[in-house]
């Protein structure tokens, strides 16, 4: 079993630490700062799957503290059943203004993909290996298993700039716990790289 799979044996914690590949969100629609539903938590999932796709893959727990507790993944639930307008995705890329989820577990995954389509490039999808939900304990936890892209691929999150809300093509990956964006020098040879594997 790789080491940042959690068993599902385990109750109150998991038993695995947030590292290069596995990372933890409590939600994907509340925002921890304002505990509010919104874009922006579903910003900060859209990032991660970006960062692990663009590195070595990873696992993104949903349902999870940062501190390891389980907090499960019924109030995102809850919001799919009861106010979706709250986190519908409206964007030049995808839009679900106005779909019915219901609070099922398939609906569950596929908001998680709409929110891959909405903000990351079309190659993202293929790299949402697989997305289950079981329980830990009393709770359903999330796990969104994430495989690299292809080598000469990469995987562009998408965010609007400024006032006049021009798209810009940011590139995120993931180094150590965090998910880093890459500027500037670091970014050009990340593509210099991967488009030279194609060669």
């Amino acid at each position: 079993m790789p080491s940042n799979v959690i068993s599902v044996s385990t109750f109150d914690r998991v038993d695995v630490k947030e590292d290069q590949k596995t990372e933890f969100k409590t939600s994907i629609f509340i925002d921890a700062e304002t505990n509010a539903p919104g874009i922006k938590q579903m910003l900060k999932i859209a990032r991660t799957l970006a960062a692990f796709m663009n590195a070595e893959g990873g696992m993104l727990y949903v349902g999870v503290t940062d501190d390891k507790q389980i907090r499960g993944i019924e109030p995102d639930l809850a919001i799919l059943k009861n106010t979706p307008e709250c986190v519908a995705l409206h964007n030049s890329h995808y839009n679900d203004v106005g779909f019915a989820y219901g609070a099922t577990e398939d609906k569950y995954e596929l908001k998680i993909r709409a929110i891959a389509r909405a903000y990351l490039s079309q190659n993202a999808g293929a790299c949402i290996k697989s997305v289950w939900v079981r329980p830990m304990g009393s709770k359903p936890v999330c796990r969104i298993e994430v495989k690299p892209c292809k080598p000469d691929e990469f995987v562009y999150f998408f965010r609007r700039y400024g006032q006049s809300h021009v798209e810009v093509e940011d590139i995120y990956v993931r180094t150590g716990n965090q998910n880093t964006k890459l500027d500037g020098a670091a970014r050009d040879e990340f593509v210099r790289k991967r488009v030279a594997a194609g060669f």
